[in-house]
């Protein structure tokens, strides 16, 4: 009898959890995540043991079909009833992070690191958070053993990858023993006099002091080296690149005080890398956190530099910070995978045109979208432009043209493209035009005046406008064209203008006074321009007397009292358009309320 109550009362709780389970899945689809933490704890709190392992796999299901905020919900819940399950919490941390929440994936990982701080995994994940990276568990883990044997530094190439040490290595031979050959000579003759003098503990001195040149004659260290560039800069001609190439070398060697010398003398836009020869130097020197003030100052300007990234990971290791280490590590790997493995963003550069030049267009706009976040170059973005114009992206190519334009504003193939993409729109709005497609023919001119604001487009957009009974901005339009061609107006004949200028002044010099007068007289037509008047009053008083003067000074008179009633009637007209607009603003709020 007892035993049938038992198993009635299991039998019930069993009903029970099953319906919680039922119920809190049913909510899970319908995204109701509260509610559904609500039901599966009751479920939990009935049969610990049984509910967990069902809600792990009610967890990873919800994982594997995409739905993330599911199976946080699911886990979040889970991990309240066994808050030592540190797996757990780095498996919500991975989904978190999926999920686009950093900030929870975040202190989720932490969570883990709390409960066993030796879990490897959630250690390299909270890393790749950090270096916001996209690296997960054992991937992450392998991104940084990559850099395991990498004990120094990862320096950049010689100038223009051509290494010049081994050639170096030679003129140092060639030099070394031509020194030790009059060394010996000297010495030779040092010895002979010690000779003919009977002193015998001199001569066995000497020649071992022979001997010694001699085998030193066969060896080269990297002073020597560095000897033979410095003869190189001081013969001139391409001395920044010997320079550059001696500060390397001296990092290689372990020479940080060398390497800063060579360095002083390089221009940061010729050297880019200057900063980081300078970083590594003072890391050399003991100077640690000076090296890591500066790496951390440049990455602020430029986040995606390869060099930095690994160097400031590899100092951090020397510091036996292992986490930062990681972070920066797992950064340098991402870009590198972006990359194919190379740092040189020059090196990367001659590889996107290789595909360029192939027709591999997809694989070059990868690497010139990279190479474009580190160099200011007016060329890379034009190349972008053309593909993006070939894959029919013609927004993304106007932003690249433009990109082009703002480093070189003197850019004549970046407007070009642009001035044919402006073409091509107005073409494209004069054939809706003819279709009287009025409403897509005015997009495409509003188009190409984004990009110039040429008179004829805008006389094309303002017809377009008056066919949609868009008045105001069919005038805006029109006044706007105005202007620009009277502008234009006013820029030929003030080029005109000091034309005549230059040609009075030229004349009064070679004593033309008559030649000159009709030149100032034209100039003077043109504008009101007190400097024009003064010089011919002085040639008048002088060539032609009073009356001259008297009607020049009412021609000034004249041209005043027209500039001024010109200047009134214009602020009159200014005032007028305004009491308009604020009319027409308050007609048409009275009309919406």
């Amino acid at each position: 009898m007892l035993k049938e109550l038992l198993q009635s009362k299991e039998s019930r709780i069993q009903d029970k959890v099953e319906g919680h389970l039922t119920a809190g899945i049913q909510q899970l689809k319908q995204k109701m995540f509260n509610g559904a933490m609500v039901e599966f704890g009751k479920a939990m709190e009935l049969d610990f043991e049984g509910v967990y392992p069902k809600l792990l796999q009610e967890l990873e299901s919800a994982a594997a079909g995409g739905e993330l905020d599911a199976a946080l919900a699911v886990g979040l819940n889970m991990l309240k009833h066994k808050k030592d399950d540190y797996e757990l919490a780095n498996k919500l941390g991975n989904f978190a992070r999926k999920n686009g929440d950093q900030k929870q994936a975040k202190a989720l990982y932490q969570s883990a690191l709390k409960i066993n701080k030796k879990f490897i995994r959630a250690f390299y994940n909270l890393a790749a958070v950090e270096a916001k990276t996209e690296y997960y568990d054992d991937q992450a883990i392998n991104a940084v053993s990559r850099f395991k044997e990498v004990s120094g530094y990862v320096l950049p190439g010689y100038y223009n990858d051509v290494d010049p040490v081994e050639s170096l290595i030679e003129q140092a031979k060639s030099s070394k023993v031509n020194r030790v050959k009059d060394k010996i000579r000297e010495i030779t003759a040092r010895k002979n006099q010690a000779e003919q003098d009977g002193n015998s503990s001199m001569v066995r001195s000497l020649d071992l002091e022979i001997e010694k040149l001699k085998k030193a004659a066969s060896q080269i260290t990297a002073d020597d080296v560095c000897n033979e560039f410095r003869s190189l800069i001081s013969t001139g001609g391409g001395g920044h690149q010997h320079s550059y190439n001696l500060a390397i070398y001296a990092l290689n060697n372990g020479k940080p005080e060398i390497a800063i010398e060579a360095v002083k003398s390089l221009d940061d836009k010729e050297v880019p890398t200057k900063g980081l020869l300078l970083a590594i130097a003072s890391d050399q020197k003991g100077e640690r956190q000076e090296a890591i003030d500066r790496i951390v100052r440049y990455l602020g300007e430029n986040e995606l530099n390869r060099y930095y990234n690994v160097n400031l990971g590899l100092i951090y290791k020397k510091s036996r910070n292992s986490f930062l280490s990681a972070k920066y590590l797992l950064k340098t790997a991402e870009l590198l995978h972006q990359s194919n493995g190379l740092y040189n963003m020059h090196a990367l550069l001659r590889e996107a045109d290789k595909h360029y030049e192939e027709g591999n267009l997809k694989k070059a706009l990868k690497f010139y979208r990279i190479a474009s976040s580190e160099i200011l170059d007016p060329g890379l973005l034009i190349k972008m432009g053309n593909i993006y114009l070939d894959q029919s992206k013609t927004a993304e190519a106007i932003e690249a043209f433009r990109g082009a334009l703002s480093i070189d504003p003197k850019s004549e193939k970046a407007r070009s493209h642009l001035m044919a993409i402006h073409d091509q729109f107005v073409l494209e709005g004069d054939k809706l035009m003819e279709e009287k497609k009025y409403n897509p023919a005015v997009e495409k001119y509003e188009k190409a005046l984004t990009l110039f604001r040429f008179p004829e487009t805008l006389k094309k957009a303002a017809k377009a406008y008056r066919q949609l009974n868009s008045i105001k901005r069919s005038n805006e339009l029109l006044e706007e064209c105005e202007n620009l061609v009277n502008a234009e107006k006013k820029k030929e004949q003030e080029k005109l203008r000091t034309a005549l200028m230059i040609k009075s002044k030229m004349m009064i010099k070679e004593q033309k006074y008559q030649a000159a007068m009709e030149f100032l007289e034209a100039a003077f037509e043109m504008k009101l321009d007190k400097n024009v008047y003064a010089q011919l009053a002085t040639l008048y008083k002088r060539f032609k007397g009073k009356d001259s003067l008297a009607g020049l000074e009412k021609r000034w008179n004249d041209m005043m009292i027209a500039e001024e009633r010109k200047v009134a009637e214009q602020k009159e007209k200014e005032l007028k358009l305004f009491e308009e607009e604020k009319a027409r603003e308050k007609e048409e709020a009275k009309e919406k309320n």
